[in-house]
């Protein structure tokens, strides 16, 4: 009975906000700042930045003003109970259609903040903001039970809304993700201002270990000095967007000297990680890396082929395969082993010796310590079932045979 007493007191005022909040931020003046966009431009919400960074990346990034663009348009300028925060707005109508929220979640949100709840739910669809009518009759339990009717017999259109929300309002930057290689270095993208309020979300350096190689034009190349990085992404090649992979190159434009040789590297957003993977999963997909004789480091060839990668969900173990046209086909697991698998040798251009020791049976050789580092990625973590997945192996073999490698698959 306290809640619909406070609920009726708070509501009937058009820019109330519920529970003691700071009510600077919302404005019961309509169209006040809500619009300053003209939604009838075709796609005013666009991220501007998104194909000078395809240029080196297919990853997805949004930025705060995609988010606040995208909200104005979804409002249309609407002005009943109007709330000028759009970020605001925007990390509830994520949440609204980030899971299957239940009655009860919703009626909980209506309690901490029915004026916030009301614009949410006008973005995810006009409909959906007479759930919540502010009147002396209105209840959280209502407003729960209203959504989840409407989402139930509205399916393609709420899928249809929830991905243009997180396409467009669910904030993730570049800046957040990062790369690995099997020596520890640390690969990041930096934008062209530091601060995500600022930024429009274009790359501007690319940083390896500290130190910060400039964007060469709008390409996949950056320099520091002398020093010209390329990075060479594979993940765009397959389309993944939340994680990348590939390999880079550091040369001395004055001297040519080879700085560092195509290695390989990988990794994505932490953010979109999925840890705890509710079921089996199959992926297919591509796989780079480097083979060296540690005896003589001279003798290095590069590979590239197709991959496989299999999740087992009872196990917690991935296995995975790549097929190689000058060295091996490998089966690689991470399990307690690392157990490895080499057959069909093939000889390489420079007719390097690059086989591995070992007594092959039925063609294959096993053994074990190879180290399979893989990360998998989606949109929804929470739900538990990833979308793609990259990451590296590593492995030393005894007759001084190191492989490098980096994969990816979706």
């Amino acid at each position: 009975m306290k809640k619909i007493i406070l609920l009726i007191t708070c509501n009937l005022l058009a820019a109330c906000s519920l529970w003691n909040e700071d009510i600077s931020k919302y404005s019961s003046n309509s169209g006040s700042n809500r619009d300053p966009y003209d939604p009838s431009v075709e796609v005013p919400y666009k991220n501007i930045a998104h194909e000078s960074n395809k240029k080196v990346t297919n990853m997805v990034s949004t930025t705060y003003d995609q988010l606040n663009r995208f909200i104005a348009h979804r409002m249309g300028g609407y002005s009943a109970f109007p709330i000028n925060d759009y970020q605001e707005i925007a990390k509830l109508a994520v949440w609204l259609t980030s899971e299957e929220r239940t009655a009860k979640e919703i009626e909980d949100k209506f309690y901490e903040n029915a004026v916030l709840l009301h614009n949410a739910m006008y973005v995810v669809n006009k409909k959906l903001a007479g759930c919540v009518n502010f009147t002396a009759s209105s209840s959280g339990a209502d407003a729960g039970a209203c959504f989840v009717k409407w989402r139930e017999e509205n399916a393609d259109k709420f899928d249809k809304a929830a991905q243009d929300i997180r396409d467009n309002a669910d904030l993730i930057s570049l800046q957040e993700a990062s790369f690995s290689t099997n020596n520890d270095t640390v690969l990041r993208f930096l934008l062209n201002d530091a601060s995500p309020n600022g930024a429009d979300g274009e790359i501007t350096k690319i940083e390896v270990n500290g130190t910060r190689y400039t964007r060469i034009d709008d390409s996949n190349s950056f320099q520091n000095g002398d020093a010209i990085l390329t990075y060479n992404s594979l993940g765009k090649e397959l389309g993944l967007s939340y994680s990348d992979f590939g390999s880079y190159y550091i040369l001395n434009k004055k001297t040519d000297k080879i700085l560092t040789n195509n290695t390989p590297f990988a990794g994505g957003y932490e953010a979109r990680e999925v840890t705890n993977i509710s079921q089996d999963m199959k992926f297919t997909g591509r796989a780079v890396g480097v083979v060296t004789n540690n005896k003589n480091s001279s003798e290095r060839i590069d590979i590239s082929g197709t991959a496989t990668l299999n999740f087992d969900q009872k196990s917690g173990v991935s296995t995975l395969g790549a097929n190689f046209s000058n060295w091996y086909d490998i089966v690689v697991q991470n399990d307690s082993a690392g157990t490895i698998k080499f057959n069909n040798y093939k000889n390489n251009a420079n007719n390097y010796d690059m086989q591995v020791s070992g007594s092959p049976v039925e063609g294959t050789i096993t053994a074990n310590g190879a180290d399979l580092n893989v990360k998998y990625y989606g949109q929804v973590p929470t739900t538990g079932i990833p979308t793609e997945a990259s990451g590296l192996v590593q492995y030393n073999d005894p007759n001084s045979i190191k492989l490098d490698m980096a994969f990816g698959a979706n």
